[in-house]
């Protein structure tokens, strides 16, 4: 096997490696990109980038805060409550979910 055959089979194999990141992996990047757009005020592209980390996994804590984050950024008081049920079910020791919670209640 010649030399630049066996290279061009490497670079191929370690790119189809790099391309196969794990599930986690990529929800996670996901949610920088989300937090990346929400500190920029585009709430409809944080969004986005936040339902694609639910979709990997729909019980991700983080991404059901940004999403309640950036309903109340957009004014979405249901969307806001059904989100920070979801994180309370979630995780019952987060305590800013549950006070907001309390208040959309009253």
């Amino acid at each position: 096997m010649s030399n630049t055959l066996r290279t061009g089979i490497l670079l191929l194999l370690g790119t189809l490696l790099i391309a196969c990141s794990s599930a986690e992996d990529r929800a996670v990047e996901y949610l920088d990109r989300a937090q990346a757009s929400f500190d920029e005020g585009d709430w409809v592209k944080a969004e986005l980038d936040v339902k694609n980390a639910l979709q990997i996994d729909p019980r991700n804590v983080d991404a059901r805060v940004m999403m309640y984050q950036i309903a109340e950024k957009q004014q979405k008081w249901r969307e806001m409550f059904r989100n920070l049920t979801r994180v309370v079910n979630l995780d019952e020791n987060n305590v800013d979910a549950r006070i907001k919670l309390g208040r959309l209640q009253l």
